[in-house]
């Protein structure tokens, strides 16, 4: 159960960084 949890945590930090990315290329612009 704790690795299902830790995977899950990371890909929701992989996205969490994705959307900030983002967000900056676009204030960027």
């Amino acid at each position: 159960m704790r690795e299902l949890i830790i995977d899950s945590i990371r890909v929701g930090l992989r996205h969490y960084r994705r959307v900030v990315v983002l967000r900056e290329k676009e204030a960027d612009r």
